[in-house]
């Protein structure tokens, strides 16, 4: 079955292959009064459902259709004047027009795809990151594939809010989060802004089914890395031979950093000390979200700065110094500049292939129970800083730039962190102290 899905004024357009020769379209209804308004955004195309069906793949599918659709096109049945065509009631002139509107359908959704746009406007399309948007593409794409499949019926608002609840609870019982409904309402608002809350047509149905989502899962916690544990994977990647992969690890936990801060670091982030400031200024330095790389923190903020002071870790700064300086001779070697060797990534792989690894080594020393994200690496730090006295709970604010104390303080795990050493047994934890006493002959030489 092929489809064509645009968001343009809700309408779903399933087309089936119904004889050997023609490809007829069922009917996609016409927008009426109390039906769906058109939406004042630019048409969406809607990437199918099959996680193996890409843009580009959808791309080639929509031209191979255009190919094949506008040959046929010089049916002498087509074109007939209209006054013609509301005349003629038989079958090949239905074909025609069918194969007409199907044509139409096609070359839109191709230009859809080129543009690959789900706002209207090129503010509102930067608003959120290329791969947020290919993100909510893949849910819409989901969706409107359960609504094809359940037969369910779109043309009103209610149906709509009707079809959005019930996929919903499909998912909840299949056993998602409630912030897969979450998603969905963002992606769904973001394509079609009349449905969003300041928008003319509420979505009420939907807002009870997240409540009642909410409640049947809470939000599961994400417990804190203990250093020791941090300490251990790290120390089995370095014996793999993935030294860099073991220091992307320590940095996440000592600097409190988000998987994906951590992964978009560049060579000349890496800021080195200065010997004549100072005391504050003595310390390597990581810069995080410069202005000129025109990217914004979780927290909405540019330039912001991570002093890697760690007094269990000492050896952290120089050694991210001596990889920033490697990294950026590599570059340079290859003709670059200083100036574009500095812009390279700081790490020569990215946050699926690091989070890949360090599950891989948690579960090898028995931790993977532990490590079902890389975000419990800057909880861990959090929790470990807190519970040693190292900050105070407004230094560790700073530090991992949450904006309230109540943030941080969902984070902050110190007495689940002592709970997780006894868990964890006194052996695992002897091993874990071991590998970091050796990181400061490890990394020296890095």
């Amino acid at each position: 079955m092929v489809k064509y899905q645009m968001e343009k004024g809700l309408l779903l357009a399933t087309c089936q292959k119904e004889t050997a020769e023609h490809l007829v379209m069922k009917d996609p209804g016409l927008i009426k009064e109390k039906r769906i308004p058109r939406s004042r955004t630019s048409a969406m195309p809607l990437m199918d459902g099959a996680a193996s069906l890409t843009v580009e793949g959808k791309k080639m599918e929509m031209r191979r259709e255009i190919a094949v659709l506008r040959p046929a096109m010089t049916w002498p049945a087509v074109a007939v004047s209209k006054a013609v065509v509301h005349t003629r009631t038989g079958k090949a002139q239905k074909v025609a027009d069918r194969r007409k509107k199907r044509l139409k359908n096609a070359v839109k959704l191709l230009e859809g795809l080129e543009e690959m746009r789900m706002c209207g406007s090129d503010l509102e399309e930067i608003s959120v990151s290329t791969g947020v948007r290919n993100d909510y593409a893949r849910r819409l794409g989901d969706f409107w594939d359960f609504v094809e499949h359940e037969e369910l019926e779109i043309e009103e608002v209610e149906d709509i809010d009707k079809a959005l609840a019930r996929y919903m609870t499909q998912q909840w019982k299949c056993g998602e989060a409630h912030n897969e409904g979450e998603k969905l309402k963002a992606a769904f608002e973001m394509a079609n802004p009349d449905f969003a809350r300041v928008g003319p047509h509420g979505l009420p149905r939907v807002a009870r089914a997240l409540k009642g989502w909410r409640k049947a899962t809470p939000q599961q916690p994400r417990w804190p890395m203990p250093e020791e544990g941090a300490a251990l994977i790290a120390g089995r990647l370095v014996e793999e031979s993935k030294k860099e992969k073991g220091l992307w690890v320590l940095t996440g936990f000592s600097a409190y950093l988000r998987p994906s801060e951590n992964s978009r670091l560049r060579i000349g982030d890496v800021i080195a000390p200065v010997s004549c400031s100072s005391k504050a200024m003595r310390h390597w330095t990581l810069f995080l979200s410069p202005f000129e790389q025109e990217i914004l923190t979780k927290t909405k903020g540019f330039d912001e700065a991570i002093a890697l002071d760690d007094t269990r870790m000492p050896w952290l700064g120089p050694a991210l110094g001596k990889h920033a300086a490697r990294r950026c001779k590599h570059f340079m070697q290859k003709g670059m500049s200083k100036a574009d060797a500095d812009k390279q990534p700081l790490w020569g792989f990215g946050q699926a292939e690091a989070y890949k690894e360090f599950h891989h080594a948690a579960e090898q020393v028995g931790l993977g129970w532990l490590a079902p994200t890389s975000y419990v690496l800057r909880h861990g730090g959090v929790s470990r800083d807190i519970a040693l006295k190292l900050r105070s709970l407004e230094e560790a604010q700073r530090r991992g730039r949450w904006a309230t104390l109540t943030s941080i303080k969902h984070y902050e795990k110190h007495g689940r962190l002592q709970w997780l050493l006894n868990k964890i047994g006194a052996a695992t934890v002897a091993r874990g102290q071991d590998c970091l006493r050796r990181f400061h002959t490890q990394f020296r030489d890095f």
